[in-house]
Formats: structure tokens, C-alpha cells, sequence
């Protein structure tokens, strides 16, 4: 399933040779928060999780699959509507067959999530 562009909209991207800062925007009417949850909606872990796989197969242009989650901090609550643009931060060791990534996702004030991971590539 993908999110881009429903559950949330790339508004920029800062790329370089190792990188890329995405700036994104999540959708609050997005049906999702119908049910996570109702009148006290937060953005699901998961969520996030595909966003950066999404983020980093654009930043690759490869079709990825995830392969190991290293480390996953949810460190503060995402919650539509409150939180303003997200700055989804991804540094990606592009090898032959897969990319390891360490994304942060942030605002100016708050670090939300932090991800090390290893996708394959399809």
C-alpha cells in the first residue's frame, strides 16, 4: 500500500550523495486516523515505517523490500492536525542488492522517530 501522496504529500527534498531531507505534510482527514484513534488520533508506528521505505526508494529510485529493522525509537507522538511539517531525514549505504538506512523524523522542536534499517532491493 502506498501512502505518498494520500497519506502524506512531499512538499520538498534536499538531496546529496548520501542523502536526502524530505520535507512531508500528513493528511489528517486520512481514514486511518478514523481508527487510530477515534477523537484522539496519533500517527501509527507502521506508518511511519512505510513513509521512510517509500522516502527511500524515491531517494534510490529501486523498488524496496524491508529486510531488518536494527533499531526503531518512537521517541514523541505524531498527532495530525497538531504537529506541522515533518522532516524525514535518511542517510543510505547503497550497496548492490540492498540499502541500509538511518532516517530521523523530526520538526524544528521535536525528534519523533528514529529508524536504522536494511531493505532489499527488488
Amino acid at each position: 500500500m502506498d501512502l505518498k501522496n494520500d497519506f502524506y504529500i512531499v512538499q520538498a527534498c534536499d538531496a546529496n550523495a548520501k542523502g536526502a531531507v524530505y520535507t512531508v505534510t500528513l493528511n489528517e482527514k486520512h481514514p486511518i486516523y478514523a481508527a487510530h484513534f477515534p477523537g484522539n488520533p496519533i500517527t501509527p508506528g507502521v506508518c511511519i515505517i512505510q513513509m521512510v521505505e517509500e522516502l527511500l526508494s524515491l531517494m534510490t529510485n529501486h523498488t524496496l523490500s524491508l529486510v531488518t529493522l536494527h533499531n526503531v525509537k518512537f521517541l514523541s507522538t505524531i498527532i495530525p492536525g497538531k504537529t506541522g511539517s515533518l522532516k524525514v531525514s535518511l542517510q543510505a549505504d547503497d550497496s548492490i542488492d540492498s540499502v541500509k538506512v538511518k532516517a530521523v523524523v523530526a520538526d524544528e522542536n521535536v525528534t519523533y522517530t528514529k529508524i536504522s534499517a536494511t531493505f532489499n532491493k527488488l
